[in-house]
């Protein structure tokens, strides 16, 4: 399975997103449960909403057992799908983001005992 966890913060997730974070942090809690071999965060990574958090996105995936985090660095694909609902593309004036800028969170995988790829 693959699931997506934008953000650990329940306050930020919910005002950018309007996600239910505990609601998706109890849906990761129980996959790790009953079957955390077959369970992929994945993290696509925002600059300015949740690029600070890698960390700990992947610190939470190890505690509850999960064994890989799949970093998906920002690009600006998806301007379209804004631009379809009318809504501003916040996003516009930012370059898509280098594969090696989130090279050290692999490092952080190994350090702690978790896959961590970038892309997925």
């Amino acid at each position: 399975f693959l699931m997506d966890c934008k953000h650990l913060d329940a306050k930020k997730l919910k005002e950018v997103t309007g996600g239910n974070a505990e609601m998706i942090l109890n849906n990761f809690r129980y996959l790790a449960l009953t079957c955390p071999e077959k369970v992929i965060v994945r993290m696509p990574v925002i600059p300015r909403f949740n690029e600070d958090c890698c960390k700990d996105v992947i610190s939470f995936a190890k505690d509850i057992g999960l064994k890989e985090v799949n970093l998906l660095p920002f690009h600006s694909l998806g301007k379209s799908k804004w631009e379809q609902l009318n809504r501003d593309f916040i996003y516009k004036e930012d370059p898509m983001m280098a594969k090696e800028a989130l090279q050290s969170y692999v490092s952080y995988g190994k350090e702690i005992g978790i896959l961590v790829k970038i892309g997925g």
